[in-house]
């Protein structure tokens, strides 16, 4: 009786949906075309990996995921009142965004254990171009620092009977939640600690990635499809 698989269950949840019949599944996962007829690719986020890169059928699911993931959330600076902006206080530098989901579930969703969707945030100083401050990036073996105390990530855990993280759904005995919900807004706050006073300007590059499956998932069974998994923005 655990929720895994709850994507239905997070549209219908919200009221507007399942009672007025409003943001159908298929008005995101089936379009209509420019012909005035629906799309019947039902695009979700997983392509076949046993395909390559560069191969016609990987290419279209890609791109038709590129774009309804493009059309998936939005991300703006600033907290949840104008007064919150980007400032330097001290020693301390404080960004902070406002992440709006433009799905009608959470994100990620369905097989949410799998995936992980967050924020790489870089700051750079314009000057140089040297890169001051990081967040969210992908080191060699493709894995995420999770030590890293300002990464925003969006994904769920199995729990098995001794609430202990399991991959398998069958001794599923809860899940913890920490996706992105429908609504509302998820805010957030980075903050850096460094000496500020030789800096005249800096850049604030923040963008959200996702992809369907954590690495180890596919490293451990499937090596051999890790190559080909793609990394979504």
């Amino acid at each position: 009786n655990i929720e895994v698989e709850m994507t239905f269950s997070e549209w219908r949840r919200i009221p507007g949906n399942d009672m007025g019949d409003l943001n159908s599944c298929q008005s995101c996962h089936m379009p209509l075309k420019t012909n005035g007829k629906h799309n019947h690719e039902f695009t979700g986020v997983d392509i076949n990996l046993a395909n390559a890169p560069g191969n016609s059928i990987y290419d279209q699911q890609y791109n038709s995921v590129l774009h309804l993931l493009q059309n998936a959330v939005t991300l703006e600076f600033g907290g949840a009142t104008e007064e919150e902006n980007v400032t330097i206080i001290g020693d301390s530098l404080f960004i902070p965004i406002k992440i709006t989901s433009l799905t009608q579930h959470a994100l990620p969703s369905g097989t949410s254990f799998s995936r992980e969707a967050w924020l790489e945030t870089l700051v750079i100083k314009s000057e140089s171009q040297e890169l001051l401050f990081s967040s969210g990036l992908i080191d060699d073996s493709s894995d995420l620092n999770l030590n890293d105390e300002n990464l925003l990530l969006f994904t769920s855990y199995l729990l098995d009977k001794h609430g202990n993280v399991t991959n398998s759904v069958s001794q599923a005995h809860d899940i913890k939640k920490e996706m992105l919900p429908a609504s509302p807004p998820r805010y957030h706050v980075y903050k850096f600690i460094g000496d500020f006073n030789s800096i005249n300007q800096l850049e604030i590059n923040i963008r959200m990635r996702f992809r369907a499956f954590k690495p180890h998932l596919l490293r451990e069974h499937h090596p051999t499809l890790l190559q080909n998994l793609p990394v979504f923005e």
